[in-house]
């Protein structure tokens, strides 16, 4: 009963206010009207994108070098790459520069705080955030719409351009690097090759498969064509009418075939056909041919690496994928003049009738008496 006689007492005090309380919220709705209408009209221009992955900066995943699938988006670590860049100064800087905004928002140059206030007013009129579904949504606000719809455009292209030369610049690093590599296998082939001339011209050796089946072949026939002349000879000395002649042929065959295996297998002489020398030099020509054919192979990889590497860094590759470009408002962002005026009346009418009950609630109090008990 206590709480219904309050209540009663709450909305009778307002009654009795009634007329000081609806002029109160009469005049902040007009007052309200007023400053609305002279408030300029701001439209607000949004482009949103995905992130692009750096896989596709990768030459092996783009020629099919690797094992693994390219990725085409980009994760949280990529996303917060190009959030910093969104939000960072060199972005500010940059399309304070490109839209003369000292002269668009009327600030004076020449005072020493000049670059902070262009920076904190563009900053309370730009706004980059990530959506729930890891997209970037970038806006920006300005009272002419064309105006607003080119620095949207243009703040996510330079965000666009800085994430590229990013990793653009690792990949002219990796570039630099894999030439100083051709480079110092070049000096290294030609080393070997210069080592390897020299051993052939020592040895004899060009072929070491080709002149091994060779010169054992030879080494055979030499020394089967001097056992048989030898047995030969053997049994046409045991034999009786055999001419003189016919024996000293023989003889000198021997001799010829004896030169001969040893022209082929022995070790002092310059033929090229010399098993003995061939042997030497084998085994130092085989690894200096092996050395030179793995290092040539290694030298055309990484020369078609660099090559696929330049071919990735002269592409214009993007660093994101815009879902929705930036266009030009057709209608006013701010301010919402039916929402303001609306608040007006109802914070009007709270503090109206605030003031009403305190003033009902302490009507009786003798505050002469108050303040000369003091």
């Amino acid at each position: 009963m206590e709480s219904k006689d309050n209540l009663i007492s709450v909305l009778a005090s307002l009654y009795r206010w009634r007329k000081q309380i609806a002029v109160s919220c009469g005049a902040a709705i007009l007052i309200t009207v007023g400053i609305s209408l002279l408030m300029p009209n701001y439209y607000q221009s949004a482009t949103s994108f995905y992130v692009a992955s750096p896989d596709q900066f990768k030459p092996e995943l783009i020629f099919g070098e690797s094992q693994r699938d390219m990725e085409f988006f980009g994760d949280d670590l990529d996303l917060d790459r190009i959030l910093t860049i969104a939000n960072s100064n060199e972005l500010v800087e940059y399309v304070v520069r490109n839209f003369n905004l000292y002269e668009h928002y009327d600030i004076d140059t020449s005072n020493i705080l000049a670059s902070i206030k262009v920076s904190k007013r563009f900053r309370g009129l730009y706004e980059v955030k990530k959506t729930k579904n890891n997209a970037v949504e970038l806006s920006v606000e300005d009272k002419d719409p064309i105006f607003a719809a080119n620095m949207a455009k243009m703040a996510r292209w330079h965000i666009d351009s800085v994430a590229s030369i990013l990793i653009k610049a690792s990949q002219w690093r990796l570039t630099e690097t894999y030439k100083a590599g051709i480079i110092e296998k070049e000096r290294a082939l030609r080393a070997i090759s210069d080592t390897l001339v020299k051993l052939r011209g020592t040895y004899g050796i060009y072929d070491t498969e080709t002149q091994s089946e060779l010169m054992t072949k030879l080494v055979s026939e030499a020394e089967a064509n001097l056992a048989r002349s030898k047995a030969r000879l053997g049994e046409l000395e045991k034999a009786e009418g055999v001419s003189r002649d016919s024996l000293m042929y023989l003889r000198a065959n021997i001799k010829g075939y004896e030169k001969e295996l040893e022209s082929v297998a022995g070790s002092g002489s310059s033929s090229q056909f010399n098993l003995s020398k061939f042997n030497r030099g084998k085994d130092l020509v085989d690894t200096y041919s092996e050395a030179y054919t793995t290092e040539s192979e290694d030298l055309a990889i990484t020369r078609q690496r660099l090559s696929q590497l330049e071919s990735v860094f002269r592409s214009p590759i993007s660093a994101v994928h815009v879902v929705d470009e930036a266009r030009v408002p057709l209608e006013k962002s701010r301010p919402i003049r039916s929402i303001l005026v609306l608040l007006a009346a109802v914070i009007s009418f709270l503090f109206s009738s605030f003031c009403a009950l305190l003033l009902d609630a302490y009507r009786d109090v003798k505050w002469r008496d108050i303040t000369e008990a003091k």
